[in-house]
């Protein structure tokens, strides 16, 4: 393992595990957030959209961002395939009776990618900033 912790292809293989259930086809009476959370109003379910692709952001800026000479072009990068993500779920439901697409939900699948992006962009330039010799 390099000095970071996980490789890359273990964050690739998150992803795909996550990409897997998230695609996985569910009956027409099941529905995933309704059967975990039962007792959240539906408004607030569509939050979930925040924290769920914040994550998968995450995952994607820890396993690609070295891989940039830049890390302006890692953020690009990882929050057009973020968005790409949202995109094809948002799709993806289409064919599922009882599910909607949802412009509300992409719009929160792009924050939640953006806050958590944003975050990690802060902490690695503090990380790193040198401190001024006294």
């Amino acid at each position: 393992m390099n000095r970071q912790g996980l490789q890359p292809i273990h964050y690739i293989l998150l992803l795909l595990c996550w990409a897997t259930a998230n695609f996985l086809p569910l009956p027409p009476t099941r529905q995933w957030p309704d059967e975990i959370t039962p007792w959240l109003p539906g408004e607030i379910k569509n939050l979930l959209h925040i924290p769920i692709y914040g994550l998968f952001a995450l995952l994607l800026w820890y396993g690609i961002k070295d891989h940039f000479e830049r890390l302006g072009w890692a953020f690009i990068s990882v929050i057009g395939l973020t968005l790409t993500f949202g995109i094809l779920d948002e799709w993806h439901q289409s064919f599922i009776p009882d599910r909607t697409v949802s412009l509300e939900d992409l719009i929160f699948d792009l924050l939640g990618g953006l806050i958590a992006l944003s975050a990690a962009l802060y902490w690695h330039k503090r990380k790193n900033r040198k401190e001024p010799h006294k």
